[in-house]
């Protein structure tokens, strides 16, 4: 019939456009380990997976290093921080709840960014019944009056809105743009909470540094009076020898930037997880002994293999052996972070999270832990005294040094406790 014709042709209209497929390294080993039955031996092949293809995170997905694609849901993300962190699986599992959690559906929470199963579901469904046969619960619509509530509530005064989203910052200068993308990536690598402000302040700093470096002309007419040599070839080999020479010192500046502004938080900064090749954050500049911090952000740089700006420009990664890329990028990251102590702001920075440290933890906040020392003078009375014994040193609160007072509190103490 007519209709039917019409019917047909409002679900082609509606069908919309073929999926594309894509055609990337990562498609056929993802397809065998989603077959993997075994929960435990699956994320652990996904850790694996990660390792080699994950690249930065925007909105809820995961993207591939290898294309511009999406590569996993943030919810698969949270998933492998549980299998590898089993202390941290409550919150996480709380983080994927209230973000992800969708319906249900062929017996499975699914998650409501990309419809992939979360878990089984691990209650019954099915009808109990008491000693007279009626039913113990069914299968009627239960109605939420809070719900019901809010909804009349809005209804009067307009809802209240929900939560906004986190603000991208924009930037009237290119360099600055790649600087704060660059800091979110390593950021995000170190698992560090950093807020806005924290980005803005760290942008301003490695953005100075950029400054202080020669234009490309000046670059060019330095290279050429050094090879003593002013021909095309030679302005051209100079010209490539910038781009890599730039990059190399905004990467390192962002990381030098990175890792004060981590050790100068007040109080410090939670960090769920160290990265491959991260002992700690410690150490120089804001501790006199120890570089695990400056080996952590070195271990960090050497591990991004992003074909996209500044990282595909430095050039680090056409060192194959690991210690020898940490070694180059060292000789790069020592000297600025040696300039970026020259200023005043930093190193007053530094020496306020020193003071904060050192009255919070006490002395030993070098080590980490309170200053637990107790003075020499300290002598609680350990054995019961009568009223008469007290005859011999009488203790007038106003009068009293610290000491006395002390003593005098242990006493009004024993009096009471009796």
């Amino acid at each position: 019939t007519i209709r039917n014709i019409q019917l047909v042709k409002d679900r082609a209209a509606f069908a919309g456009e073929p999926p594309q497929p894509i055609n990337c390294p990562h498609v056929k080993p993802l397809e065998m380990i989603r077959k993997v039955k075994d929960n435990h031996k699956r994320l652990s092949l996904m850790a694996k997976f990660l390792t080699t293809f994950q690249g930065s995170k925007l909105d809820n997905w995961v993207k591939c290093r290898v294309g511009d694609h999406n590569l996993l849901c943030v919810h698969e993300l949270l998933q492998v921080y549980q299998f590898l962190r089993p202390g941290d699986t409550a919150a996480l599992n709380k983080d994927i709840q209230l973000n992800f959690g969708g319906g249900q559906f062929q017996g499975h929470y699914i998650c409501r960014n990309c419809g992939q199963p979360i878990s089984e579901l691990e209650y019954d469904t099915h009808l109990e019944f008491d000693d007279q046969g009626r039913p113990m619960m069914g299968r009627s619509e239960l109605v939420d009056k809070d719900a019901v509530t809010r909804e009349e509530i809005d209804q009067l005064i307009g809802p209240l809105g929900g939560m906004e989203a986190e603000e991208e910052i924009e930037f009237d200068n290119e360099t600055k743009t790649i600087v704060y993308t660059t800091a979110k990536q390593m950021a995000d690598k170190l698992n560090a909470p950093l807020e806005s402000s924290d980005y803005m302040a760290l942008v301003s700093r490695a953005f100075g540094i950029i400054q202080q470096i020669p234009t490309r002309e000046r670059y060019i007419q330095i290279q050429q009076a050094q090879k003593k040599s002013k021909t095309a070839a030679t302005a051209a080999a100079a010209a490539a020898d910038y781009d890599v020479y730039i990059n190399q010192a905004l990467v390192c500046a962002v990381g030098v930037h990175l890792l004060i502004l981590i050790q100068s938080k007040k109080p410090d900064i939670t960090i769920r997880a160290m990265p491959t090749g991260c002992r700690s954050l410690r150490g120089q500049p804001l501790e006199p002994e120890g570089n695990h911090g400056i080996q952590c952000i070195v271990a960090v740089i050497s591990s991004f293999n992003k074909d996209s700006p500044p990282w595909n420009l430095t050039q680090f990664q056409k060192e194959k052996e690991e210690g020898m890329r940490q070694k180059a990028i060292t000789a790069i990251f020592e000297p600025i972070l040696r300039s970026a102590l020259q200023d005043p702001t930093i190193l007053q920075g530094l020496a306020q999270k020193r003071d904060y440290r050192r009255k919070i933890l006490g002395m030993t906040a070098g080590q980490g832990r309170p200053d637990e020392q107790l003075p020499e003078d300290f002598a609680p009375i350990p054995f019961l005294m009568k009223p008469e014994d007290f005859v011999e040193k009488v203790i007038v609160p106003e009068a009293a040094s610290p000491r006395d007072r002390a003593e005098l509190w242990i006493r009004q103490g024993n009096h009471i406790a009796k």
